[in-house]
């Protein structure tokens, strides 16, 4: 974690600002982001005097708006696919995009359920889910709900049975808080 903060501290210290500086850094991120970019953002303010501007988002949003004019001298996404597209339509150059965190797919239950499981080849998640739910991020709309859409060996439940008792969050926060329930 040290590492990426560090990685993360040294791309926003590529924009020097002076003392009372006119533009403050305009970066654009992924709501994933947040905690540790405040961290880095608050630091920068206070050793270089300079302002940082946190515009947050989820990462489609935010692209649209580079795609529709809005400047962000640096644009954090949790998409990859997001990022091909702006540099396939040269709003961003493609020898400036560098991958610096990553995601870790994990399953959780609820407390006391006790399973235990092992991704394999042969892993049935309709099997794991039984009676239900599934909860994921939506893997039309969220790049952890197609993250995990393609780490199962054999997909998404498809037939009509198993997708009734499954929960497809809009975001990470929303998807956990369903196992919850």
């Amino acid at each position: 974690m040290i590492c990426r903060l560090a990685r993360l501290a040294w791309l926003i210290l590529l924009f020097p600002a002076t003392p009372h500086a006119a533009e403050p850094v305009r970066v654009f991120a992924a709501i994933t982001v947040k905690p540790v970019l405040d961290m880095i953002a608050e630091e920068y303010r206070r050793t270089s005097g300079g302002d940082v501007l946190l515009v947050y988002g989820p990462s489609p949003a935010l692209a649209k708006q580079i795609e529709n004019g809005a400047t962000a001298d640096l644009f954090f996404s949790a998409d990859n696919e997001w990022m091909n597209e702006l540099a396939q339509h040269h709003f961003i150059r493609p020898e400036t995009v560098i991958e610096l965190v990553g995601n870790h797919l994990v399953m959780i239950s609820r407390k006391g359920s006790g399973h235990r499981v092992t991704v394999s080849s042969s892993f049935s998640l309709a099997k794991l889910v039984g009676a239900g739910p599934l909860a994921m991020c939506d893997p039309d709309s969220h790049p952890a709900g197609r993250y995990g859409k393609a780490s199962l060996p054999v997909g998404i439940p498809s037939s009509p049975a198993p997708r009734a008792r499954a929960f497809f969050g809009e975001s990470r926060c929303s998807t956990a808080s369903s196992i919850c329930r």
